[in-house]
């Protein structure tokens, strides 16, 4: 809306009519046209001694109103610091009992040049579908509020003049802060509400430590025992106790003019608080990942001296048993290498390869399953320089949660094209898709819809992807499919 502002404001013609006032310019330049596809609910003009020259509202209500919400604004524009030399101004304002959104710019010629014969001003209403646009935008979860609809709240945030943040359970929790309007007057309240991630995060690792010791405690009772109560559940339980207890601080973010991105400044205080807390869980699963492998290890051996010394004696019931408990081990030992390489620094190897290469290689480490047809689409000669084994792994993730996805046969389509400086590599399948719901939380991890698994493979492959410079994207339809699409930088 600023730009817009700009374009009308430094214009000859508009300059012209706040000397002239030839009205034919209005007619000209402002139908309902204008209106509908700038999405305007308000335009202002005035000379340069703040006379009304032009206004409209596009609202119900009477134009002896819109004349006084008019006079107002311009009045108050004085103290907007508009003059010649300055650029657009753009702020909150609270137009008939909604916030607006308003942009005022100096009129000037199309050469930028003065002086300035006037204030051009374009205002929106921020209403719901502005709301969800901005949502949309920042993938936050918020609302602003008119100053006085928020009793339980307001009283801390005018007291303080700080954001306020409130634990509302232990799944989630809303942030407040005061916005002021363009007069510099606290006149809104943003709210913004999480989920506690962290929190989750650790029930689930809490868990998993839980079903470990339940393995470990069946077969070395006691002496395991000791280990699991020292090396586990006793720092998982400190661990929980302290994600559920994350002791939340914030810094007031301020700026003189109120754009939309400071909400996304809001959001990105409260993610890194976040975040810090998920950093300092990951430092504890490596530890805990690196103290399992030992009791792993002499499940392991154990089992297999008991497998060389006593299979006769134990039966087929008790090898049975024995094969069981291997089984157990290699899972568990999965999942523990599927925490440390989550937790772990990414190195890259990086070598010149073609990505026909790596997606051939990748595809010949699988048997299609029966009824999935695959096709391929590769674009020969592009050439990227990446870590081929990592990169493959991205790969074989994608192509196994395809194959998973198409239980009753169905079609997986990988292509290959440049676009720009990235070479895309596309997985597209026609499997039973993903509701809007798993999408918003794909890219977190120890979050799964499956039985089995962690929830950390494809926050891995996000991980590895970005760490060579590109992006990993989906788009997905439920009971229609999904596309991945793989961004990797053109090797130089």
């Amino acid at each position: 809306m600023k730009r817009s502002t700009v374009d009308y404001a430094w214009w000859d013609d508009t300059y012209d009519f706040a000397q002239n006032h030839d009205f034919e310019f209005i007619e000209s330049n402002f139908r309902d046209s204008t209106f509908q596809n700038l999405d305007l609910n308000l335009v202002i003009i005035s000379d340069i001694d703040n006379n009304l020259l032009y206004c409209k509202i596009r609202d119900n209500m009477t134009a002896s109103l819109q004349a006084d919400i008019c006079g107002e604004i311009v009045s108050n524009s004085l103290n907007w610091n508009l003059t010649g030399e300055s650029p657009a101004v753009s702020g909150l304002l609270l137009v008939n009992g909604q916030p607006m959104m308003i942009a005022a710019t100096p009129i000037l010629t199309s050469e930028i040049a003065g002086p300035a014969v006037g204030r051009l001003m374009f205002g929106i209403y921020l209403d719901s579908q502005e709301v969800a646009a901005l949502k949309k935008m920042s993938n936050v979860d918020f609302s602003i509020n008119v100053l006085g609809s928020l009793q339980a709240v307001e009283p801390l945030l005018l007291n303080s003049k700080s954001p306020l943040l409130v634990e509302n359970n232990e799944f989630n929790i809303s942030a407040y802060g005061l916005l002021n309007d363009l007069n510099s007057n606290p006149a809104f309240i943003l709210q913004v509400n999480r989920p506690r991630i962290a929190y989750q995060q650790g029930a689930w690792v809490e868990t998993i430590s839980i079903a470990f010791s339940i393995v470990i405690i069946a077969i070395f009772s006691a002496s395991i025992f000791f280990v699991l109560e020292h090396k586990i559940i006793r720092p998982m339980n400190k661990l929980a106790a302290s994600v559920g207890d994350i002791p939340f601080q914030s810094k007031r973010v301020s700026k003189g003019k109120f754009e939309s991105d400071e909400i996304v400044i809001l959001s990105d205080a409260v993610s890194n608080t976040v975040n810090s807390k998920m950093d300092a869980m990951l430092d504890v699963s490596s530890m805990v990942a690196h103290d399992l492998r030992n009791p792993l290890a002499g499940i392991r051996n154990a089992n297999y001296v008991l497998k060389k010394n006593y299979s006769k004696v134990l039966g087929e019931k008790g090898n049975a048993m024995l094969s069981t408990i291997d089984d157990c081990v290699l899972y568990s030992n999965k999942i523990v290498n599927d925490l440390l390489d989550y937790s772990s620094k990414i190195k890259l190897d990086r070598v010149r390869v073609e990505v026909s290469e790596l997606v051939k290689n990748s595809l010949g480490m699988f048997v299609s399953p029966e009824g999935v047809e695959v096709s391929l689409d590769i674009l020969e000669g592009a050439s990227i320089f990446v870590d081929p084994e990592k990169v493959e792994r991205v790969f074989c993730n994608l192509i196994k949660n395809a194959f998973d996805a198409m239980p009753g046969g169905g079609r997986l389509v990988v292509s290959a094209r440049r676009a720009g400086g990235f070479v895309v590599v596309k997985f597209v399948d026609s499997g039973v898709g993903m509701s809007e719901e798993t999408l918003r939380r794909l890219w977190q991890p120890f979050f799964t819809t499956k039985a089995k698994g962690m929830g950390i493979g494809l926050p891995t492959c996000k991980r590895i992807i970005e760490a060579h410079g590109g992006r990993l994207e989906v788009k997905s339809v439920l009971n229609k499919g999904t596309v991945f699409e793989v961004y990797l930088p053109v090797a130089g």
